[in-house]
């Protein structure tokens, strides 16, 4: 399989935690994106012959005009009709009848919504512009816009929130006629305006051991409902799970267009420019080859994201050899923090909460 990734780095106000490339722009300026957004596209004829899954990200996509979505979508026409899963992210306040209407016409089937929490407090510190009643409004109007694959993203471990935070989340979220859930917990990255506040003494983490407890909760509270992990920080119903995501944890390949965007063809990382002014002179910032060692870490430090784990027969199939010949497991096995059974090597699901402990061992290792 093959996806497509676009970025739209377009939104109306800074939320205090997001370090992806983003920026508050004029519609002149939004008008220009998406025309080299589109020549861009076109420099990719040839790898975007065969796309399976298409996943439009940002920023905020659905802060465009309709006007500007639509001459996007007409260029996409032919991949989105080929395309068997077609993503969006869409922010709650902004989604509104003719936008679904749009997205139906050219068959987007999966809606990513950014709710990330409910409690009023929590969202006035991470600066979004939604709220409950809100967020109901806006997935019921995707429901009834015939949308049957929708996906609610939710953080926690914001600061000054408490386990009932996310019990008063989960508990609305779980009310919701949804059939995916993306739980994070609240990582703070540098130059974000969050990474200030914590230099200022402005505002506090939360301690790791709440943080732990609220990833407990949620894990124990969705194991008890409907939705499945089948990724560290993913929930599905049966049968819904991302499959465009899919494709980076599975090692597989994909285009990346935008400002910001990165792409993986042929062994080859693509990083495209992040600052929009340099996006505009030109698309890429770096390719860099992948070589066969490198290859075979991220087999594992992608592929371990996955409840299921990976496969040893499709490691052979790759490479051409066994994964015990290319990496120790001894201390991980011995441990408890890896398990071989048949065909697969998984973190056990009771040792994803430290999953970066089987990362770095893999990191560490030298060809």
């Amino acid at each position: 399989m093959k996806g497509l990734y676009i970025h739209i780095p377009f939104c109306k106000n800074i939320c205090s935690y997001c370090d992806f490339t983003k920026i508050i722009a004029r519609e002149d300026v939004q008008v220009r994106y998406i025309s080299r957004l589109i020549k861009e596209l076109h420099s990719y004829r040839k790898e975007l012959s065969n796309i399976d899954t298409v996943y439009i990200g940002g920023g905020t996509p659905n802060v465009l005009p309709l006007y500007l979505l639509k001459k996007l979508f007409l260029e996409l026409k032919d991949i989105l009709d080929k395309a068997c899963e077609k993503t969006i992210e869409l922010n709650p306040e902004w989604i509104k009848e003719d936008l679904l209407d749009l997205l139906k016409e050219f068959g987007f089937n999966r809606l990513s919504i950014g709710m990330q929490t409910i409690n009023e407090e929590a969202i006035r510190l991470i600066r979004r512009k939604h709220n409950k009643e809100i967020v109901k409004q806006a997935v019921e109007l995707c429901v009834e816009k015939g949308f049957k694959n929708i996906n609610v993203d939710l953080i926690y471990g914001i600061p000054q929130t408490t386990l009932k935070t996310v019990e008063e989340d989960l508990d609305f979220v779980l009310s919701l006629p949804i059939q995916h859930i993306s739980c994070y917990s609240l990582i703070l990255e540098n130059r974000t305006i969050l990474m200030k506040q914590i230099q200022s003494g402005e505002m506090e983490l939360l301690e790791e051991d709440m943080v732990a407890d609220m990833y407990d909760y949620i894990n124990d509270r969705l194991k008890k409902s409907e939705f499945k992990r089948y990724e560290i920080s993913n929930y599905a119903k049966e049968g819904y799970e991302s499959k465009h995501n899919m494709l980076y944890w599975t090692g597989q390949e994909y285009v990346g267009i935008g400002c910001g965007a990165c792409g993986y063809i042929h062994s080859i990382r693509i990083d495209n420019e992040d600052v929009l002014n340099r996006y505009f002179e030109s698309f890429v910032k770096s390719t860099e080859r992948i070589d066969v060692w490198e290859q075979k870490r991220e087999f594992f430090l992608l592929g371990l994201r996955m409840v299921e784990g990976v496969s040893k027969k499709k490691y052979k199939e790759l490479f051409d050899t066994e994964p015990e010949k290319d990496f120790d497991f001894t201390d991980l096995v011995g441990q408890g923090l890896l398990i071989f059974e048949g065909d697969r090597i998984y973190i056990p699901e009771q040792r994803l909460e430290v999953a970066n402990m089987v990362f770095e061992k893999f990191v560490e290792v030298e060809p």
